[in-house]
């Protein structure tokens, strides 16, 4: 069997995930016990050097989290989690005003997301940085998200 790779398994590093080739070109997974004594160790010991095995191990992780990121965006974009706004996707254009027309009908997710919205308006740079304390308050105390955008509005026209 021909040795492809090797990294460590568990934070303790005692453990080892090493892959081989066998003779009929399928990948081969063994676990092995990072323990001094233990043939298995010593043989793989042969095949990599201890750096390399921390190496790999750094790159399988780091790699690991790549495919885990990835994996979540596209799936929160499949469940419609994630909205990706640009020109021609019309679906989420019509999510945005959803949103903004608050078209649901139970009333306690109404509310929240009524004040969902009103908090990331000011998380806008422009509206959280306004000297104008009165519009400000009008978006705190806007009964829905059309005269909250409307007050919002008024303060990125002024500046």
């Amino acid at each position: 069997m021909e040795f492809i790779r090797a990294y460590f398994a568990n934070n303790e590093r005692t453990v080892v995930k090493a892959f081989y080739l066998n003779d009929e070109g399928s990948e081969v997974p063994y676990v092995i016990s990072a323990e001094d004594g233990n043939p298995q160790w010593t043989k793989l010991l042969q095949e990599i050097t201890i750096d390399d095995l921390h190496e790999a191990t750094y790159k399988y992780i780091k790699q690991s989290y790549i495919d885990y990121k990835t994996e979540i965006m596209t799936l929160a974009k499949e469940d419609g989690i994630l909205l990706e706004l640009d020109e021609m996707n019309s679906d989420a254009h019509k999510k945005l005003l959803n949103v903004i027309f608050n078209s649901d009908t139970d009333e306690k997710r109404k509310r929240e997301s009524l004040f969902a919205f009103k908090l990331a308006l000011f998380e806008f740079d422009v509206i959280k940085n306004s000297d104008d304390r009165e519009t400000k308050a009008k978006i705190r105390k806007a009964d829905d998200t059309i005269s909250a955008l409307e007050a919002a509005i008024h303060i990125i026209k002024q500046s």
